[in-house]
């Protein structure tokens, strides 16, 4: 039996012109929501990993600051380049969003004719590739029995293990309901001998009703 991988989406972010991400106010306040819960149900982890974008290095360092304030044995965040997320922005960069088209739309529309291999840019990775490519990092980080891990990312990665349990039905279906999860979420994942499983619990008790979000 391994120990559990604590997969944390990071929190409410905004985004720039320039293409750069950052926590909202609201983010961080939910990134703190997330470390004060962590604190109090896992006192110690061996180790913390966050996705290379601002928001998963934000996120991260923030649960990790508050989990300590409340007594938590926490070790510095390690970046992983592999957490990445889905190619969000070179799919709208290669098919901008239409006029009248929110962004959220142009998103899910985007991700859905790239899962179905309807919208392939050059050099951006291929659905297969991405799937492998989480599968991996997860796989090489699930930590002995008895240790847990935190990892924090996108949507996007967390669907994996969700889809790979029976939690979201096929990979197409997974990934898309990925840009649904919610900001600051709590999903625990166990992977035993190649069985991966997804612990019941409630990703957002640690948020208020209006502290839910999306983006």
């Amino acid at each position: 039996m391994m120990g559990s991988l604590l997969l944390i989406r990071h929190g409410q972010a905004i985004y720039d012109a320039g293409g750069a991400d950052r926590l909202t106010p609201l983010g961080e306040r939910q990134a703190r929501r997330v470390g004060a819960r962590l604190a109090r149900e896992a006192p110690r982890v061996s180790r913390v990993v966050c996705g290379p974008r601002r928001r998963h290095r934000q996120t991260a360092d923030i649960l990790i600051d508050q989990a300590r304030t409340d007594g938590a044995d926490y070790p510095t965040a390690i970046e992983e380049p592999f957490l990445d997320e889905l190619p969000v922005r070179e799919l709208l960069h290669a098919a901008p969003p239409l006029p009248g088209e929110s962004l959220l739309d142009a998103v899910s529309s985007r991700i859905e004719r790239w899962l179905a291999r309807s919208l392939s840019p050059a050099g951006v990775e291929s659905p297969n590739l991405f799937v492998m490519r989480v599968t991996e990092v997860f796989e090489r980080l699930a930590p002995p029995e008895g240790e847990v891990s935190i990892l924090v990312t996108s949507g996007g990665p967390i669907a994996v293990p969700l889809w790979r349990a029976g939690a979201l039905g096929d990979a197409r279906s997974a990934l898309t309901t990925a840009l649904q999860l919610s900001n600051a979420s709590v999903t625990e994942l166990v992977i035993d001998d190649g069985d991966w499983k997804i612990t019941s619990g409630h990703p957002v008790a640690h948020l208020s009703d209006d502290e839910i979000t999306k983006v």
